[in-house]
């Protein structure tokens, strides 16, 4: 009995390889995650982040608990990757669906040709955008530029599970000077040090990590 979704958007989305990882796996059809974009990191790949205005396309599908255990054996969870529930929808329907998300320390890495040819290879079993994933390639070849700050500092925050009150006052930096940071409208790499590392510690992050 399958009694789990599971959203796929790098190389899961490869017909031949989640046969082998897990063959009791049943595709039930494709859906985007919205307000997230694709990205390569921690070593050439694939993951998702916070990203207002973006979205992913994604596969999903129906896995059994022995799938899953595959699938977190692949992944590398907890070390490598965590998982995060988001609600999808195919065909109208909507599912709240199991998805791996990359350890936020790791940092943009250019993918590896035969793995980028395997995540173009399920893009286009299931006629997804393309450019999306070209775009995440280009993204990890040019630099961390404004808009990747903003993201990442918005992505820690989230996935601490903090208010911009809560971290303010963990951090003791103003929320209204967080939230500024969060939309681009003060730069973090003007920002004074002591702000940067406050911000840092209270995420559990290293300034350099924060900054790019």
């Amino acid at each position: 009995m399958f009694n789990k979704y599971y959203i796929a958007y790098g190389s899961n989305l490869n017909v031949a390889q989640m046969a082998l990882r897990c063959p009791t796996a049943r595709f039930i059809g494709v859906s985007r995650i919205e307000n997230y974009r694709l990205c390569f990191k921690g070593g050439g790949f694939c993951t998702i982040e916070p990203f207002e205005g973006e979205y992913v396309p994604v596969g999903v599908w129906e896995i059994k608990p022995k799938d899953e255990v595959s699938l977190d054996i692949y992944e590398g969870v907890p070390t490598h990757y965590f998982k995060e529930t988001l609600s999808v929808k195919v065909a109208g329907k909507e599912y709240d669906a199991m998805v791996y998300i990359m350890n936020l320390r790791a940092d943009y890495a250019k993918p590896s040709r035969s793995y980028f040819d395997a995540v173009l290879s399920g893009y286009r079993s299931f006629g997804l955008n393309e450019s999306k994933l070209f775009e995440a390639l280009e993204a990890g070849t040019t630099g961390t530029d404004e808009a990747q700050l903003v993201n990442r500092l918005r992505s820690y925050r989230n996935a601490q599970g903090l208010t911009l009150r809560e971290l303010s006052q963990v951090s003791g930096v103003c929320a209204k000077r967080i939230a500024k940071y969060e939309t681009g409208e003060r730069s973090l790499k003007k920002a004074q040090a002591e702000a940067v590392i406050a911000l840092s510690d209270a995420l559990g992050v290293e300034p350099r990590q924060l900054l790019g």
